[in-house]
């Protein structure tokens, strides 16, 4: 669902093969504006525990 959390948690969950190539993949926790928590799989880079950030409606993961 989209909108604005705060990363609590990042888990390393090993790499997945997406078009041919290796990607590291982890588990992200965040927690909604609203206080749900979402829990979100990418192998998004550069994020960090506290870090601010966008779900878009195309799937994304942003700094917000």
């Amino acid at each position: 669902r989209p909108g604005h959390g705060r990363i609590e948690s990042i888990t390393w969950l090993g790499t997945s093969a997406a078009a041919g190539a290796s990607q590291p993949l982890r588990r992200f926790s965040i927690r909604m504006d609203d206080g749900t928590l979402q829990v979100v799989d990418s192998a998004a880079e550069g994020f960090s525990t506290g870090d601010w950030v966008e779900l878009t409606r195309e799937g994304y993961i942003r700094r917000s």
